[in-house]
């Protein structure tokens, strides 16, 4: 029997066929949904991939761009006049979104590839000192933030394309912040595992089984963890601002959408808090 990364790998090929083939058909959306399918499977595999395999993988990505543009271009023009590309494929990458056998197959995958990767995460870098990292969860979970710090990278880019294109920015449902708010919950996870290590072993320092200089690499550990969830805090709180400075003005374009115009008073607040949050 193949393993779970092989059988990601088939089901993406055949995605592809399946798409070509649709594509033939002239049945744009069908093709869109088995292009798109490929392109999540080839994306996350090439996260946690070898060089090699890596750059396969993009190559890939980037055979499958023609076709999904292609596709596209044709659901638009027949989504009639006053219709957006954006509009025509919201629909459609919802419905790859909750293919829910497709993502619980790659998040596993994923976790097998950060577990034998953790070694790699055996330290971090606080105020110029390496500090070990001791316990295999918190290194997977350092792991898992780097992987999504990834992804979020790619989603705030697509999001910044098609901010000219519509009104809406930020929103609570965006893709970017979704991935903002699972890392900061992965940090939480980190901190809290390092806390749970931390008083173990400060009982143990009590007793004399380990020595002071664990409990202080615990204590930088946690320090870094939490200059780290901070800078994600800044780096969300920062785009809320520049979208709503963006939006500042577009009241016809907000009343069209049902979405409340921003006032200067609410970008100046929400700079309030990012400034807040520097000196918390």
């Amino acid at each position: 029997a193949c393993d779970d990364r092989s059988q990601l790998e088939a089901e993406a090929y055949c995605a592809c066929m399946t798409g070509n083939e649709l594509l033939e058909k002239e049945l744009w959306k069908e093709a869109f949904v088995q292009f798109d399918r490929a392109k999540a499977v080839y994306d996350q595999l090439s996260l946690v991939s070898s060089p090699e395999a890596r750059e396969l993988f993009r190559e890939r990505l980037d055979e499958l761009e023609p076709s999904l543009r292609y596709c596209s271009y044709n659901l638009a023009r027949e989504g009639g006049p006053g219709s957006s590309q954006e509009d025509a494929l919201r629909e459609l990458k919802a419905q790859g979104a909750n293919d829910l056998m497709l993502q619980s197959k790659i998040r596993k995958v994923m976790a097998e590839s950060r577990q034998g990767e953790s070694e790699r995460a055996a330290c971090v870098v606080w105020k110029g000192r390496e500090v070990p990292v001791r316990s295999d969860k918190v290194r997977v979970k350092l792991l898992e933030i780097r992987d999504q710090r990834e992804e979020l990278g790619k989603a705030v880019k697509a999001q910044a394309a098609g901010r000219s294109e519509s009104v809406g920015g930020q929103g609570e449902s965006s893709p970017a912040e979704t991935l903002f708010l699972e890392i900061l919950s992965v940090f939480d996870e980190a901190g809290r595992t390092v806390r749970e290590e931390q008083a173990r072993l400060l009982k143990q320092a009590a007793s004399g089984v380990v020595g002071d200089n664990i409990t202080a690499d615990g204590n930088d550990l946690l320090a870094y963890i939490k200059a780290a969830r901070l800078q994600v805090e800044l780096e969300r709180s920062a785009r809320y601002a520049e979208d709503m400075e963006a939006r500042l003005g577009r009241h016809s374009g907000a009343a069209a959408s049902g979405e409340a115009a921003v006032q200067p008073q609410d970008v100046v607040h929400m700079y309030d808090r990012v400034l807040q949050s520097i000196g918390a």
